[in-house]
């Protein structure tokens, strides 16, 4: 049980194939919240806002093709119902009726088509915003333990199987954010420091707030884009 970054909710969360987890409430991906990561990120809440953005517009895309397909699908069957029609009774159904429902349904099978490939790419873009929150929760659990990492308990710390942790800690070490300590055992990279311990904790303070308000303004930015896309829709 803790805290939704996307809904604030106080609650847990369950496996799930496409997110890895999601929460129980609103159903947006989660990275499960256990010792000794103390609480999420602003990196890792940036990328699960960015997939929660495209989960929301890929099922406003995908209830729109299905809308516009139907509609297409209903003008085509209503065309070809009446052709029969006018074949068995001897009907004259009007070139110009014909003409505007193939003009009615054309456009439609166009959108369906476009909002059907939009879904699409969204799903794509979904996996790796997800990656990017697992490697900041990772990174976390690195930082935050007093004793080294192993894949063991990393994958303890973010409920997954140990292969996973593993990749998790390779993929760490190949862009620098951790380091290898011993055979199979991981440590935050150090970094110099210049500051008197008197300003460890305001510049701590400050560097958090920083990375918290760039979050925030990453998850409005891609909020703004959803927005205008669907104005122009």
């Amino acid at each position: 049980m803790d805290t939704c970054p996307l809904c604030g909710s106080t609650t847990g969360c369950s496996p799930d194939p496409e997110f890895r987890y999601r929460c129980d409430v609103c159903g947006g991906p989660r990275v499960p919240l256990q010792a000794p990561r103390k609480r999420a990120g602003a990196k890792e809440q940036a990328a699960l806002k960015r997939a929660e953005a495209s989960r929301k517009s890929r099922a406003k895309s995908r209830a729109g093709a299905i809308a516009a397909g139907l509609s297409a699908f209903g003008i085509v069957g209503m065309l070809g119902l009446a052709g029969i029609l006018s074949v068995v009774f001897s009907w004259n159904i009007g070139f110009w009726l014909v003409a505007a429902g193939l003009v009615s349904a054309g456009p439609l099978a166009g959108l369906t088509s476009w909002l059907a490939s939009r879904s699409s790419r969204l799903s794509k873009e979904i996996p790796a915003a997800i990656d990017e929150a697992w490697m900041a929760a990772a990174t976390d659990v690195v930082d935050q333990s007093n004793n080294p990492v192993t894949a063991a308990s990393l994958a303890q710390a973010l409920r997954i199987d140990e292969p996973q942790a593993e990749e998790l800690l390779a993929l760490l070490e190949a862009n620098d954010l951790v380091r290898a300590e011993g055979t199979h055992a991981y440590r935050g990279r150090l970094r110099v420091s210049t500051s008197t311990p008197e300003t460890n904790g305001n510049l701590a303070a400050e560097a958090e707030a920083e990375a918290e308000a760039q979050a925030e303004a990453e998850a409005e930015a891609v909020a703004r884009e959803q927005q205008a896309k669907r104005e122009r829709l």
